[in-house]
Protein backbone atom coordinates (compact mmCIF):
# COMPACT_ATOMS: atom_id res chain seq x y z
CA UNK A 1 0.00 0.00 0.00
CA UNK A 2 1.38 3.37 -1.02
CA UNK A 3 2.04 5.70 1.92
CA UNK A 4 0.86 9.31 1.59
CA UNK A 5 3.12 12.30 1.25
CA UNK A 6 3.43 14.67 4.18
CA UNK A 7 3.81 18.26 3.02
CA UNK A 8 5.41 20.89 5.19
CA UNK A 9 3.24 23.99 4.84
CA UNK A 10 3.53 27.23 6.78
CA UNK A 11 0.81 27.95 9.32
CA UNK A 12 -0.66 30.84 7.29
CA UNK A 13 -1.14 28.67 4.19
CA UNK A 14 -2.33 25.64 6.17
CA UNK A 15 -5.08 27.86 7.61
CA UNK A 16 -6.03 29.04 4.12
CA UNK A 17 -6.23 25.44 2.88
CA UNK A 18 -8.41 24.46 5.84
CA UNK A 19 -10.66 27.48 5.19
CA UNK A 20 -11.01 26.50 1.51
CA UNK A 21 -9.35 29.69 0.26
CA UNK A 22 -6.21 27.95 -1.05
CA UNK A 23 -7.17 25.16 -3.41
CA UNK A 24 -3.80 24.75 -5.14
CA UNK A 25 -0.37 24.15 -3.68
CA UNK A 26 2.63 25.51 -5.57
CA UNK A 27 5.98 23.75 -5.52
CA UNK A 28 9.32 24.02 -7.27
CA UNK A 29 9.16 20.34 -8.23
CA UNK A 30 6.44 17.69 -8.31
CA UNK A 31 6.50 14.67 -6.04
CA UNK A 32 5.72 11.32 -7.64
CA UNK A 33 2.07 10.99 -6.86
CA UNK A 34 -1.16 10.74 -8.80
CA UNK A 35 -4.49 12.49 -8.80
CA UNK A 36 -6.64 10.91 -6.11
CA UNK A 37 -3.74 10.13 -3.76
CA UNK A 38 -4.04 11.05 -0.10
CA UNK A 39 -1.64 13.64 1.31
CA UNK A 40 -1.14 15.22 4.71
CA UNK A 41 -0.35 18.76 5.81
CA UNK A 42 2.35 19.18 8.44
CA UNK A 43 2.00 22.68 9.84
CA UNK A 44 5.50 24.08 10.05
CA UNK A 45 6.28 27.23 12.00
CA UNK A 46 3.09 26.65 13.92
CA UNK A 47 1.80 23.67 15.87
CA UNK A 48 4.33 21.26 14.42
CA UNK A 49 1.63 18.63 13.85
CA UNK A 50 -0.36 17.04 11.05
CA UNK A 51 -3.32 19.41 10.75
CA UNK A 52 -5.19 18.04 7.71
CA UNK A 53 -5.45 15.39 5.05
CA UNK A 54 -6.44 16.10 1.47
CA UNK A 55 -6.90 14.40 -1.84
CA UNK A 56 -4.52 15.38 -4.64
CA UNK A 57 -6.48 17.04 -7.45
CA UNK A 58 -5.26 18.41 -10.78
CA UNK A 59 -1.54 18.13 -11.49
CA UNK A 60 0.06 20.99 -13.41
CA UNK A 61 3.63 20.19 -14.47
CA UNK A 62 6.57 22.44 -15.37
CA UNK A 63 5.31 25.82 -16.46
CA UNK A 64 6.95 29.19 -16.12
CA UNK A 65 5.79 30.89 -12.90
CA UNK A 66 3.80 33.48 -14.88
CA UNK A 67 2.08 30.85 -17.01
CA UNK A 68 1.43 28.68 -13.96
CA UNK A 69 -0.30 31.57 -12.14
CA UNK A 70 -2.47 32.31 -15.19
CA UNK A 71 -3.31 28.61 -15.65
CA UNK A 72 -4.59 28.33 -12.08
CA UNK A 73 -6.46 31.63 -12.37
CA UNK A 74 -8.19 30.33 -15.52
CA UNK A 75 -9.02 26.94 -13.97
CA UNK A 76 -10.28 28.23 -10.61
CA UNK A 77 -10.20 32.03 -10.19
CA UNK A 78 -8.89 33.20 -6.81
CA UNK A 79 -7.87 29.70 -5.69
CA UNK A 80 -4.13 30.42 -5.33
CA UNK A 81 -4.41 31.34 -1.64
CA UNK A 82 -1.23 33.39 -1.87
CA UNK A 83 -0.71 36.97 -2.99
CA UNK A 84 1.12 37.43 -6.26
CA UNK A 85 4.11 39.19 -4.64
CA UNK A 86 4.77 36.28 -2.24
CA UNK A 87 4.22 33.83 -5.11
CA UNK A 88 6.78 35.56 -7.32
CA UNK A 89 9.27 35.74 -4.43
CA UNK A 90 8.87 31.97 -3.87
CA UNK A 91 9.67 31.27 -7.54
CA UNK A 92 12.37 33.96 -7.85
CA UNK A 93 15.19 32.71 -10.07
CA UNK A 94 13.23 29.63 -11.15
CA UNK A 95 12.30 28.96 -14.75
CA UNK A 96 9.48 26.56 -13.92
CA UNK A 97 7.07 25.65 -11.18
CA UNK A 98 4.34 23.09 -10.59
CA UNK A 99 1.01 23.00 -8.81
CA UNK A 100 -1.48 20.44 -7.61
CA UNK A 101 -5.07 20.70 -6.52
CA UNK A 102 -5.98 20.36 -2.86
CA UNK A 103 -9.44 18.78 -2.56
CA UNK A 104 -11.51 16.95 0.05
CA UNK A 105 -9.65 18.61 2.95
CA UNK A 106 -10.23 17.04 6.37
CA UNK A 107 -8.95 18.62 9.59
CA UNK A 108 -6.70 16.45 11.76
CA UNK A 109 -4.55 16.86 14.84
CA UNK A 110 -1.82 14.22 14.87
CA UNK A 111 1.81 14.10 15.87
CA UNK A 112 4.39 12.81 13.42
CA UNK A 113 5.42 9.21 14.05
CA UNK A 114 8.36 8.95 16.46
CA UNK A 115 10.67 7.73 13.68
CA UNK A 116 9.80 10.57 11.30
CA UNK A 117 11.45 13.98 11.22
CA UNK A 118 9.49 17.05 10.10
CA UNK A 119 9.84 17.26 6.32
CA UNK A 120 11.62 20.26 4.85
CA UNK A 121 9.37 20.11 1.79
CA UNK A 122 7.71 16.70 1.73
CA UNK A 123 8.31 13.14 2.80
CA UNK A 124 6.50 9.80 2.74
CA UNK A 125 4.56 8.87 5.89
CA UNK A 126 6.45 6.39 8.09
CA UNK A 127 4.96 3.77 10.34
CA UNK A 128 1.47 2.38 10.58
CA UNK A 129 -1.50 4.32 9.33
CA UNK A 130 -3.34 5.87 12.31
CA UNK A 131 -6.12 7.75 10.57
CA UNK A 132 -9.41 5.87 10.71
CA UNK A 133 -11.72 6.61 7.81
CA UNK A 134 -9.00 7.93 5.49
CA UNK A 135 -7.27 5.52 3.12
CA UNK A 136 -3.49 5.80 3.10
CA UNK A 137 -2.88 5.23 -0.57
CA UNK A 138 -5.50 6.88 -2.68
CA UNK A 139 -9.26 6.89 -2.69
CA UNK A 140 -10.88 8.02 0.53
CA UNK A 141 -12.60 5.20 2.30
CA UNK A 142 -13.73 3.68 5.54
Amino acid sequence: MKKPFVFSIREEYARRILAGDKRFEFRKSMPRFDMGDTALIYESRGRGRIVASFTVGSLIHAQSPGTLWRTIETMDPGSQGIDREAYLKYFEGRETGVAFGVTDVRPLDLPLPADMHPPQRWARWKGSWPIKGIASGGAQGG
